[in-house]
């Protein structure tokens, strides 16, 4: 009885532990995923900026002449 015991416990546990590694494997491929997606956004940012940065300095030179 006590081994029949102890084994329903190990299977609730098992189940338990199987469900917790499907959880986890999923919220691992969500965040690669969000991963992957906040790199292209960074990369879009940082491209941004710096055709920011070329407008000011072209104004700065119509404007002025040489920088």
């Amino acid at each position: 009885a006590e081994g029949s015991k102890l084994y329903a416990e190990g299977e609730n546990l098992h189940a338990e532990g199987s469900k917790l590694y499907a959880e986890g494997e999923n919220l691992h491929a969500e965040g690669s995923k969000l991963r992957a997606e906040g790199e292209k956004l960074y990369a879009e940012g940082s491209k941004l900026r710096a055709e920011g940065d070329l407008l000011v300095i072209n104004t700065v030179i119509e404007q002025h002449g040489e920088v």
